[in-house]
C-alpha cells in the first residue's frame, strides 16, 4: 500500500516537469502560451498567488521578455532576474489599478468579513 501512495504522489507531484500532473498542465497551458504568441513583448504578468516553480514547469521562466510578478501573502522564493515577488493580499490589489482583468478578482473573497469590507 505504502508503494502504491508512494507511485500516486509521484505521478501528481505538478512541481516535477516529469509527472503526469506537469504533462497535463503543459497541454491546458497550451492556449495560454497560443494567445501570448500574439501580444507585444515585454509581457507582464501578475500571479496572485502563484509560484516561480509553477512558471519554471511550464518552461516559461527562462523567457527574458515575460517579466512575472507573484503576490503571495508570504514572500514568495525568487531565484531568477524576470521575477519579482511582492507580499499582498489578493483581496486589497489597490497598487495594481491597471489590471484590465482584475474586476474577476472581487468575485474571490477569501472570507465573509472581506467580502462585507467592499
Amino acid at each position: 500500500m505504502e508503494n502504491m501512495l508512494q507511485i500516486i504522489r509521484k505521478l501528481a507531484d505538478n512541481s516535477e516537469m516529469t509527472s503526469l500532473a506537469s504533462r497535463a498542465r503543459l497541454r491546458r497551458f497550451a492556449l495560454f502560451r497560443q494567445l501570448l504568441d500574439g501580444v507585444p513583448r515585454p509581457v507582464r504578468i501578475l500571479d496572485i498567488g502563484g509560484t516561480q516553480r509553477f512558471w519554471e514547469v511550464m518552461r516559461f521562466a527562462d523567457a527574458p521578455d515575460i517579466h512575472v510578478t507573484l503576490l503571495n501573502i508570504s514572500s514568495p522564493k525568487i531565484t531568477r532576474p524576470n521575477f519579482v515577488g511582492l507580499v499582498g493580499d489578493a483581496t486589497n490589489m489597490a497598487c495594481f489599478p491597471d489590471m484590465s482583468f482584475g474586476h474577476g478578482s472581487k468575485g474571490r473573497r477569501s472570507t465573509f468579513t472581506n467580502w462585507k469590507r467592499e
